[in-house]
């Protein structure tokens, strides 16, 4: 009798360890053999389940995301103020702890594979990652509006600070290439110029 193979549990645990070996290796370092002998099947076995390996690291941001916005969303929650907040949603920018390293790495990545490949649907994920960052930027700064902590404009402001979060993440793997500085000086002058004299 056939063995009976759960498909989405199957996907889920080469995600998993595609995860751990882009920890380990970094996209580009590792290889499908690899990947297939951590999960104990055949190469051939992988490909039933992925047609590339820019699949593979697709599936990795669809994995990853789901955590890392509700890890996101409980830090804003959690936050005081406004400054709190938004170094919150940027903290994948601008931490250097190892694991925001680590997706940071992951997304940079995905931006780069999904620039290359112009694979429709990582186009269309890559959109609406970013337009609900977009919204969640909104709704900090229209809060704060409402509250009248803020000028009326500020969420004017949204579009360009979330481009260069964008920018940041997508430079971040450049020798010398100061991000973290950079965003927070701007995060902070850019709070001075929306509080104006409130």
């Amino acid at each position: 009798m056939p063995k009976i193979v759960d498909r989405e549990k199957t996907k889920k645990r080469i995600t998993h360890e595609a995860v751990n070996l882009f920890i380990k290796r970094g996209y580009t370092s590792f290889t499908i053999d690899e990947l297939a002998s951590e999960c104990d099947i055949s190469k051939g076995s992988v490909y039933n389940y992925f047609e590339s390996k820019d699949d593979i690291i697709y599936s990795v941001i669809e994995y990853e995301q789901e955590s890392y916005d509700k890890e996101i969303l409980y830090k804003i929650d959690k936050s005081k103020t406004l400054e709190d907040k938004i170094m919150a949603l940027f903290s994948l920018c601008i931490l250097d702890d190892n694991m925001t390293k680590i997706r940071r790495g992951i997304y940079n990545q995905f931006v780069r594979t999904t620039i290359r490949t112009q694979n429709k649907e990582m186009i269309r994920m890559l959109k609406n990652i970013q337009i609900k960052y977009q919204r969640w930027l909104n709704n900090i700064l229209t809060d704060e509006k409402n509250k009248g902590n803020i000028t009326q404009n500020a969420h004017l402001f949204s579009k360009g600070l979330f481009a260069l979060g964008e920018a940041v993440v997508v430079y971040s793997d450049i020798d010398g290439y100061n991000h973290k500085d950079m965003l927070t000086s701007f995060i902070k002058e850019l709070l001075k110029t929306i509080k104006g004299n409130r």
